[in-house]
């Protein structure tokens, strides 16, 4: 008879974790409890993993580019509420907390992390943001594998939006230097752009938020349509940010001339964009849903 005592760590907490599973495919509660409680004394964060997985119902990874049923949203809120219930548990199991992530982003947005289309808008405030920040943080300093481009991307982004655009540049900086192998096409896509939101009244009486852009306005600094390289003074945030002069198309881009436009994030860093552009991203969006 196997005896699990006789497991490494490694060996055991696969053991245990399947007897969760098994016992909550069953509805054996003594057999899930007992690999719960397993689990727990090994320091193992496993069983919190597996019951956020149930409680979600499906992995997020079952929803890679496509938008979040309000069903399953609400069902990765649940979860998202258990592993924060047990924040302390999990605070050193990277796995647990990228669950967490990816659980409670798509459950207040409705989408994926890196959602395809480009542009993103996310209807945070500031509590959120902040949630957002120490929850990477902890991500961060939980295990080396999660110290990728894509999560300091995000760790930048919050950054940001907590009002430190100095400090995201220099995040940003890192995240350029760490993705230097990742495809060209990728670095260079305008995953999300700086966001607020506005609230709209429901016939129910609830509030639903709708994310939108944040319009900047910058002098420029220098540009150069020949090296299709300039960069812009936005001096309500203290910075100075590249863009690209002939993405302007009906613009005056010589220097000294002020420019409205939003602020993008790709893996290179900050970069203004043309207002044109969302908007008319927005309009084929739009279109499409009403076909």
């Amino acid at each position: 008879m196997v005896n699990p005592e006789d497991f490494d760590f490694e060996q055991r907490e696969r053991f245990e974790s399947r007897l969760l599973v098994i016992g909550d495919l069953f509805r054996n509660v003594k057999v899930s409890d007992e690999a719960f409680q397993a689990l727990s004394n090994l320091g193992s964060g496993a069983g919190y993993y597996v019951r956020a997985f149930r409680k979600a119902g499906c992995l997020p990874g079952d929803h890679i580019n496509v938008p979040i049923p309000k069903l399953t949203r609400e069902k990765y809120h649940e979860a998202a509420l258990f592993l924060e219930n047990n924040r302390q548990e999990i605070l050193h199991d990277g796995s647990c907390l990228y669950l967490l992530l990816r659980l409670w982003w798509m459950g207040h947005t409705g989408l994926p992390i890196f959602y395809y289309e480009q542009r993103q808008v996310v209807p945070f405030d500031q509590d959120d943001w902040r949630y957002c920040f120490r929850l990477l943080a902890d991500l961060l300093n939980s295990d080396t594998s999660y110290d990728t481009p894509a999560i300091n991307y995000l760790y930048g982004l919050a950054t940001f939006h907590l009002g430190d655009p100095n400090e995201a540049i220099n995040i940003f900086r890192r995240v350029e230097r760490e993705a230097q192998t990742m495809q060209n096409a990728r670095r260079i896509r305008y995953n999300y752009l700086a966001s607020t939101f506005v609230e709209e009244a429901l016939t129910d009486g609830r509030i639903r938020r709708i994310a939108q852009p944040i319009v900047f306005k910058g002098r420029i600094r220098d540009s150069d349509r020949r090296t299709e390289r300039g960069t812009i003074r936005v001096e309500k945030l203290g910075i100075t940010i590249p863009f690209i002069p002939s993405e302007f198309e009906a613009e005056d881009t010589r220097s000294g001339s002020t420019l409205s436009f939003h602020i993008a994030f790709n893996f290179l860093g900050l970069i203004a964009d043309p207002i044109s552009r969302y908007e008319k991203q927005r309009g084929r969006r739009d279109g499409h849903s009403n076909s």
